[in-house]
């Protein structure tokens, strides 16, 4: 307690002298001035004595018995060490970054990606000095003097001793095998002989291995596993500890394994402009296998690194997850693309821009291969995802602007469909105030800052040992917060009026929210390429749609306002936090936590608070008190827009970190009970912001829920007295023929009545995931297409050929009024355009069609059938069941006529065992498809009005009904 002297002189020298917003000093720097005069006595360059008392720190309270051989250590433990040795250290040369060294413990895990996780272990070792302050101040060799020890005599005694663990450098990986591997990258020491081997002891003997040779670890089904690790030098001094690393919700019954079998994959190499900046592609050959000739390009969003970006897990949520959509695609001949970016590798420096520009080189790749195509030349269809929207509108864009307008590239993209998935043309919604949390906890471990330094061992065993939470996830958050890529994607960051949070461990800031200046640079670059003039970029020579996992309806589900997080709300799907309730609220012994919802208001509103116990007294410095006040922040945290989930969920892996205090002592192991305590249902992409809807008419509240049948955008039929909206898509320009472009920058969009994780639909009802693979599917090729108000060529490039192949399995029609799903115009084809269209029945050219002097114009009857079953290269053992067949996708167009005076309809739908069709012309027959394209039945039929009693299973099917000459597909759902 003595050593409160300098607490004391601390108070009445600097505290109150200052606002208690205005305290910019860390402890760290405070220490230095308080032992700045011993830093010539240290041979090592450090000094334990500027922790706390020699023997009372994290770390060295291990040292007590002088032998690491009893000590176990995890990756937390090994962190914290690093940290402690640059606490003590005078100079930076001999510290290391902890937040570097974490980081590239995660690259590593991820570029040994693969179905067994790698994970790098780590050596600390160094020295450093101390001295007993109790004699040396009782001798009087040192004496204080204001808040600064000095040295009397030059002759008190200094001590050196050494520090030595080794452990794993991450954990909380639930896998039944794990790979681990210590190599030179991870190796602190300054011993000058080299490190020349490991061994492990698993229970059965040691086994040894060379540096860079991997080791497999066979979990038993615990949350706790256990083994021995001994390190040598050359110089024959070894390291020797126990080992425990976490392995929460390790399944009794080990999961079957697979992995993706790409067709062909490989890497956009690094350029001179890039760096080491890149992507990777694997390409799933179509059922053709005929080369490269019909791509359709998914580009991935951003993944929290380690828990999701291989291939094989963007083909789960695109295939296995979305109802076989990936199958679909290849069976009607696609050349799937998958393509990832390597943002984990340059997390601070890569961002959208740099990405787009690889992009750039890929589609150059891609269309190069596609180039001696002798049977026409199928466009691209790009795929973008989340933030992938956001690297493709800058391409596309891009390559626009350089090829027609400054006509400084010759190169073109070649695309002819841009879907755009769930993205963020507003910015997407990470919760400002978890991103707080994830700050503060990195910054501050311990929300008793100096009192720790202080008062010796009583805290530190207590606060820092039992209830640390997890350093390496809180590593890990941070690098995922100040990466650019997400600084670039959220609509509010951390970083954007913070006035020194979170270092300075004394923070009451007053603020307006808002993007990073990052996020604000990426969308100045894209603005640069639009050309277009539209109110968000997006590119002018696709065609755009747009899909959003939102609710087309505007309601959410609040829990009681009064009712705080933790005492028994339900975490039940679809229930959010309301504006300016509580994400997450605890009140414990070592500290309290709190983080709210935004909420729109002139006044200043909490959104986070962090308090140490001791924060009462008001002294700075000593303890910690985090608050963080904004206003006119939008209510992005409860938008009907998706949401996240799992370790994708901010709140959920916070949860893993633990709030600190009490609730890290809870049992880390079940991320389910901290997301009951952190609320983390929250909205990530508004349907505001997944449509791009124009904010000029978002509601002037501050909501970011609006009802979108309200703004007229989901009708699918010419019929102008139609009362009903579709509840799942619909075209803009019907309802709004005049100004959708002024709402909207899609020609189509799809949101439905269920709000869904961010894309990853897994329990999304089949009925909206069915319809969603028939937008997709219809807009990529239908059985019967209408072409319409569409140029292919260019009169600014008269001498470059512009390239275009469509098919349908039907018919094809062209003409200025052919089709609902775009504005009315004519089908051109200017004298540079080079077009083949292929149908199976018939291809009709109406009024409106125009081919210039010198185009190619090739019609044909023709349709190529691929195959039943997927490529043989598709690995899909151990998601299915058995291997299903995907059947050529007939028209899914819901309720579209062939011709613009047809009235058919079918009641009721959904339907348990009858069905009543009606139609202006005469009904001839009726088939009935299930989803996959199988066709169940034909029933012969005649009149205007026909009754069809049936046994068909519950699920999803469609109706094809023959009108004479006429063909309508609609779909129907048996209960």
């Amino acid at each position: 307690m003595k050593y409160f002297a300098i607490f004391i002189l601390l108070v009445s020298n600097q505290a109150f002298s200052q606002l208690p917003d205005t305290v910019e000093i860390r402890e760290i720097e405070f220490l230095d001035s308080v032992y700045a005069d011993f830093e010539p006595f240290c041979e090592t360059h450090r000094l334990l004595n500027k922790y706390t008392d020699p023997w009372d720190s994290t770390f060295t309270y291990f040292l007590k018995d002088r032998n690491s051989v009893n000590d176990s250590i995890s990756c937390d433990l090994l962190y914290h060490l690093i940290k402690e040795m640059n606490f003590i250290s005078y100079d930076s040369v001999y510290m290391t970054s902890v937040s570097n060294f974490g980081v590239s413990a995660i690259n590593h895990i991820i570029d040994h990606g693969g179905p067994i996780k790698q994970i790098p272990l780590g050596v600390v070792d160094y020295k450093f000095n101390w001295f007993n302050k109790d004699s040396a101040i009782t001798s009087g060799a040192i004496q204080l003097n204001g808040i600064s020890y000095e040295i009397v005599d030059p002759n008190v005694p200094f001590y050196e001793d050494r520090i030595s663990y080794a452990g794993p450098l991450f954990d909380f990986i639930s896998d039944p095998e794990i790979e681990f591997v210590l190599t030179n990258d991870f190796i602190i020491t300054e011993d000058e002989s080299a490190v020349i081997g490991y061994e492990i002891n698993d229970g059965s003997g040691w086994t040894k291995y060379k540096l860079n040779e991997a080791f497999t670890y066979f979990c038993s089904a615990d949350t706790m596993q256990f083994f021995r690790i001994r390190v040598s030098f050359e110089s024959g001094f070894t390291i020797e500890n126990s080992v425990v690393f976490q392995t929460p919700k390790i399944p009794d019954t080990p999961q079957q394994k697979w992995s993706l079998g790409c067709s062909r994959s490989g890497k956009v190499p690094a350029t001179a402009q890039n760096g080491d900046k890149w992507l990777e592609w694997c390409l799933l050959e179509g059922c053709n296998n005929n080369g490269i000739d019909k791509p359709y390009i998914i580009v991935t969003g951003y993944r929290p690194p380690i828990f999701g970006q291989s291939f094989t897990r963007t083909f789960e949520l695109y295939n296995t997850n979305h109802a076989g959509l990936i199958g679909h695609l290849q069976n009607n001949g696609y050349d799937v693309f998958i393509v990832r970016f390597n943002f984990h590798w340059r997390p601070y420096v890569m961002g959208v821009e740099d990405a787009a520009n690889i992009f750039i080189e890929f589609l150059n790749i891609v269309n190069a291969a596609k180039a001696n195509e002798s049977d026409g030349y199928y466009e691209n269809i790009i795929h973008g995802n989340s933030m992938g929207c956001d690297v493709v509108t800058t391409a596309l864009l891009k390559m626009e602007k350089e090829h027609k307008i400054d006509q400084s590239s010759t190169r073109f993209h070649h695309s002819r469909l841009f879907i755009s998935y769930d993205a963020n043309y507003f910015g997407a919604n990470i919760p400002l105030s978890m991103q707080y949390i994830v700050k503060s906890q990195f910054a501050h471990y311990s929300a008793n800052t100096l009192l720790t330094a202080f008062l010796g061992g009583w805290i530190p065993v207590a606060s820092q040992l039992g209830a640390i939470g997890s350093i390496a996830l809180r590593i890990y958050m941070n690098q995922v917060v100040e990466a650019k890529l997400f600084k670039e994607l959220v609509s509010y960051h951390t970083d954007v009026n913070q006035f020194n949070f979170p270092w300075s461990p004394w923070v009451n800031r007053y603020m307006t929210p808002g993007e990073h200046p990052d996020r604000i640079a990426m969308e100045n670059v894209k603005q640069t390429y639009n050309y277009t003039n539209s109110f968000v970029p997006i590119p002018g020579d696709t065609r755009n749609i747009g899909i959003s996992l939102g609710r087309i309806k505007n309601t959410l589900e609040y829990p009681p306002t009064s009712q705080a997080l933790g005492d028994g709300v339900d975490d039940i799907s679809n229930q959010f936090r309301g504006p300016g309730n509580t994400f997450a609220y605890y009140n414990g012994f070592t500290e309290g936590i709190e983080a709210y919802a935004l909420k729109y208001s002139q006044y200043h509103l909490p959104i986070f608070k962090r308090r140490s116990f001791y924060a009462w007294t008001g002294i700075p410095f000593m303890f910690l008190h985090q608050r963080m006040h904004g206003n006119y922040t939008r209510e992005v945290d409860n938008a009907s827009g998706s949401y996240m989930i799992g370790l994708g969920n901010i709140g959920a892996v916070i949860g893993w970190v633990g709030v600190g205090g009490g609730i890290a002592s809870l049992d880390p192991v079940d991320i389910i009970s901290y997301a009951s305590i952190l609320g983390t249902k929250y909205s990530h992409k508004s349907v505001l912001t997944g449509l791009a809807i124009n904010p000029n008419i978002w509601p002037a509240n501050g909501s970011m829920s609006m009802d979108i049948h309200s703004l007229n955008l989901m009708y699918q039929h010419y019929n102008t007295i139609q009362t009903d909206q579709s509840r799942h898509f619909g075209y803009p320009n019907l309802g709004r023929p005049n100004d959708h472009f002024d709402i909207t920058p899609f020609e189509a969009i799809y949101v439905d009545e269920e709000i869904d994780p961010h894309i990853d639909l897994e329990d999304a009802n089949i009925f909206y995931k069915d319809s969603l693979n028939q937008f997709i599917l219809n807009e990529s090729e239908p059985w019967y297409l209408g072409l319409q108000n569409q140029n292919i060529g260019s009169a600014v490039l008269s001498n470059y050929t512009y390239r275009a192949k469509r098919r349908a399995k039907h018919q094809i029609v062209c003409g200025h009024l052919v089709t609902p799903s775009t504005d009315p115009g004519d089908y051109n084809v200017l004298g540079n355009g080079d077009v083949v269209l292929n149908a199976g029945d018939e291809i009709v050219l109406k009024p409106g069609v125009h081919i210039s002097n010198g185009a190619q114009f090739h019609a044909k009857i023709h349709y190529d059938i691929c195959g039943s079953q997927l490529p043989p290269n598709i690995n899909i053992d151990g998601y299915w069941e058995e291997k299903p067949s995907f059947p050529e996708q007939f028209e899914i167009e819901t309720e579209t006529k062939s011709e613009l005076n047809l009235e058919t309809s079918i009641y009721p739908n959904p339907s348990k065992d009858e069905l009543l069709i009606k139609s202006t012309e005469e009904i001839t027959s009726i088939e009935i498809f299930d989803i996959s394209g199988k066709k169940i039945e034909t029933v012969k039929a005649f009149g205007k009005v026909f009754r069809y009693s049936h046994r068909l299973k519950p699920g999803t099917y469609f109706v094809k009904i023959y009108l004479g000459h006429q063909v309508e597909i609609h779909k129907l759902l048996v209960l």
